[in-house]
Order: structure tokens, then C-alpha cells, then sequence
């Protein structure tokens, strides 16, 4: 499973990275097995068409009235929307306005939305898919105070710890392999230097003067 369809701004450089909108998968969700291929099966394109929105909020009446929001998360669902009773709503170009006009059962207060793989939003290739895209907002009360909202941002990640371990791995490498090549060089220049001065000995001999008898 991978994410297609990426909404792009038009200008060349985009205030924020692309968003999918959906997603292929290369087999049947449903199918316990993952060994499908395209060349053995046709991909299936599912859209995200429900987001749930999870504001954190804080509050402190002893600082401040109110409460401030100091996390905010989005999640996609992919869902294939069912009505009460088996009813449909007639839907026009501008869409229906109020909720009791959409009689839902797979998005209420009761029974939220889940992202199920047997009623992902699966897109007709061929067109005319008709899609209700719907919403659901989350507010969680938090601890956590508004001058300390960007710590999830600036304190370290987790995974760095890992990081540090394979940089040391590799500088320990580094240091080891250096060690052999210089003893390896040293070896071999003590070896040349030794047989320079077997070979230069017996002439520096001949070249003694024997000291003159007066």
C-alpha cells in the first residue's frame, strides 16, 4: 500500500509538502496473503474521502480564561459511507446542508469512523463513483502547557539513539581499517629500508680511508 494521487500547489515552490488523497493496493485488502503482484493481479485505487481532526487544548484557569490548543493531528479514513435503513439522500451539485439530511451509521457520535479494509472507498476506473466526503473533530484535553507546544518538534527523536550507535559502528570501522593499512605500509617500508642498507653496507666499507703512517 502506497499513497497516490498528490494534490500539488501551482506555485513552484509550495508552502506545504503534497497530500495524498488516496491510495493503490496491488491485491485484495481483504486477502490474508501479500504475494500478489501487478503482473498477476490489477491494482485497486481507494480515496480518502472522511478525515478525523484531534485538537489537544489546555487549560488553566489560575493563568488564563478559556483554553488554548497546543497539538493538532489529521487523520484520513478511507470508507465506503452506509445510510440507516438502507436510505439514501438525494444529493444535488451543492451538496446537502444539514446532518439529518445524511442518515449515517458508519460515521456517528456513537459509532465513529474506522478505517476498515473491507469498506475502504474503492474508485471505479472506468468513473462515475459517487463520493460523500465527511469530517469528525476530536477535542482531548492535555497537560501540556503553551510555551512548551513546539517540544515534539525540538526535543530528539527516539530513533536517534540508533543513529548515534551506527555513527560510532562506522568511526570504530574507520579507525581499524586505518590501523591495518598504516601497519601494512610500515612493515612494508621497514623491509625496503632494510634491504637499501644490506645492499649500500659492504660499499660504504670499501670507501674507508685507512689512516696514513707518518
Amino acid at each position: 500500500m502506497f499513497p497516490v494521487f498528490f494534490l500539488q500547489h501551482s506555485s513552484p515552490s509550495p508552502p506545504f509538502p503534497p497530500l495524498p488523497v488516496g491510495f493503490k493496493i496491488d491485491h485484495d485488502p481483504n486477502s490474508e496473503s501479500e504475494d500478489a503482484t501487478p503482473s498477476t493481479s490489477t491494482p485497486s485505487y481507494y480515496l480518502y474521502n472522511h478525515v478525523r481532526i484531534s485538537i489537544w487544548y489546555h487549560e488553566d484557569a489560575a493563568i488564563f480564561d478559556g483554553a488554548r490548543i497546543v497539538g493538532l493531528e489529521i487523520i484520513p479514513y478511507s470508507i465506503t459511507h452506509q445510510f440507516e435503513d438502507g436510505t439514501k439522500p438525494e444529493f444535488t451539485k451543492s451538496g446537502t446542508t444539514k446532518e439529518e439530511d445524511i442518515p449515517l451509521k458508519t460515521c456517528t457520535k456513537l459509532s465513529p469512523a474506522v478505517n476498515d479494509p473491507s469498506n475502504f472507498m474503492l474508485l471505479n476506473p472506468e468513473g462515475g463513483t459517487e463520493v460523500l466526503y465527511t469530517y469528525d473533530v476530536d477535542w482531548i484535553s492535555s497537560d501540556l502547557v503553551w510555551s512548551n507546544r513546539w517540544d515534539i518538534y525540538m526535543t530528539g527523536n527516539p530513533d536517534d539513539e540508533v543513529h548515534v550507535f551506527s555513527l560510532v559502528n562506522s568511526l570504530m570501522i574507520i579507525f581499524f581499517l586505518s590501523g591495518v593499512v598504516a601497519m601494512i605500509m610500515l612493515k612494508t617500508l621497514h623491509k625496503d629500508i632494510s634491504q637499501y642498507n644490506e645492499v649500500n653496507e659492504p660499499l660504504c666499507r670499501r670507501r674507508e680511508y685507512k689512516p696514513q703512517l707518518n
